[in-house]
């Protein structure tokens, strides 16, 4: 005789398929990360993956673990549901506009941002985030400790866009030498 405890519950597949459409927003903790994606806890006993791509506009993600860590609160955009092998794609960039189009009216080179919000640091650079759905690189050379020490994810930083790099569709920016001289766009270094 088999016996089974978890048939004496609902499914929660069925439950999350009667609640959930493609294109609902939804919000969960990250469960984990891998070098492709963020798995993000929708419902009991369903997870939903955000592909590296659909992380940001403006912001190329080698590894996702640079913008998101195990535990944070994360809200996404239910990309599509696949009935047979039951996943869920998510995107967190899709819950904003793409700014591209905009882009170099919004944040040319030379342009200052009083408040930008420091988000992480990785091996060559930070990342700080412009506007909501609009993140930006700050090399490891360009970045201002405070004089009360460490940044922290959440801090306000003040920023000035030094390149931006319409084809891989990235933004760079400085938090030294504002309003200063800087090289060309030709000469501006790229992490």
């Amino acid at each position: 005789i088999s016996l089974g405890l978890k048939q004496l519950e609902p499914d929660p597949w069925m439950l999350f398929t009667d609640k959930y459409n493609p294109g609902d927003k939804i919000g969960g903790k990250v469960r984990s990360l891998t070098d492709y994606g963020v798995f993000v806890g929708i419902e009991e006993g369903v997870d939903g993956m955000v592909h590296k791509s659909d992380l940001s506009w403006t912001v190329r993600v080698n590894n996702p673990s640079d913008l998101h860590h195990k535990g944070d609160d994360v809200e996404a955009i239910i990309l599509s549901i696949n009935h047979d092998e039951k996943k869920v794609s998510l995107g967190v960039k899709q819950l904003f506009d793409d700014p591209w189009p905009g882009m170099l009216g919004e944040f040319p080179m030379g342009r200052v941002v009083e408040e930008a919000t420091f988000l992480t640091i990785v091996e060559y650079c930070v990342f700080v985030r412009l506007r909501d759905g609009v993140e930006a690189l700050v090399s490891s050379e360009d970045v201002a400790e405070p004089e009360d020490g460490k940044l922290k994810p959440g801090d306000k930083v003040k920023v000035e866009i030094t390149s931006v790099d319409s084809i891989d569709r990235r933004l760079f920016a400085s938090m030294t030498n504002i309003g200063g001289e800087r090289p060309s766009v030709a000469q501006a270094p790229k992490p």
